[in-house]
């Protein structure tokens, strides 16, 4: 095969792919991840089995490739405000606002999230989450360490701003009219007035020394 000829082979599986995916989304914000088949995939394309199963082995990995390829536009930007934030007021705020700008500015997505609640949930132990959530407990021990952000428990602190931002996050796309600064100024007051009340009291918990992935699970599967 030519040059060109693998590069027209690599597009065209890669549109298969996307046909897919858009698929998938259609039929998960339309009837929700649980109801769906794969036969409720094919039936919103022109897809048969066969090209459907080329790429992924069933519906959990469709609708694991589905949120894996629109978060990472998301996890970018997130993990550009960590990196930057040289205060902890700055980190929160950043981080809140980045993201529910980012849930609302799409509504297939915002839809999406509101259909499938409880698998966004469960998405808390996949890799890709895993991965940014261990980015922002890493930033905030960087910055700790470097004096940037006050001396705090980093594995506490990155489950509570996840938990806190998901939840209230999913609550703002239930509402008619999504207000971002709304919400994300709840947040911003919920996670900085909670910080400011364990300065008050002299007690923060001992720094973590490692990621704490388990925490922040723990946190959004107790809503």
């Amino acid at each position: 095969m030519t040059r060109d000829g693998e590069r027209s082979r690599s597009s065209q599986v890669g549109q298969k792919r996307e046909d897919v995916l858009r698929a998938a989304l259609e039929a998960f914000s339309d009837i929700g991840y649980r109801s769906t088949t794969v036969s409720d995939i094919l039936r919103r394309s022109a897809l048969t089995s066969g090209e459907f199963y080329d790429h992924f082995n069933d519906k959990e990995a469709a609708f694991l490739g589905l949120v894996g390829d629109g978060a990472a536009p998301l996890f970018s930007r997130l993990g550009k405000v960590g990196k930057g934030a040289s205060s902890l007021e700055e980190l929160v705020r950043g981080f809140c606002r980045e993201y529910f700008s980012y849930i609302v500015s799409d509504g297939v997505l915002s839809h999406f999230m509101r259909t499938n609640r409880e698998e966004m949930r469960a998405l808390i132990d996949q890799p890709a989450m895993r991965w940014a959530i261990f980015e922002l407990e890493e930033n905030i021990r960087s910055g700790t360490e470097s004096g940037r952000l006050p001396a705090v428990d980093a594995g506490y602190l990155t489950a509570t701003i996840v938990g806190v931002a998901f939840e209230v996050g999913l609550r703002m796309l239930e509402r008619k009219d999504p207000n971002v600064d709304g919400a994300a100024g709840f947040a911003e007051r919920m996670i900085l007035g909670g910080f400011q009340s364990l300065l008050a009291e002299g007690g923060q918990g001992p720094p973590s020394s490692g990621p704490s992935l388990r925490s922040a699970s723990l946190v959004l599967h107790s809503f």
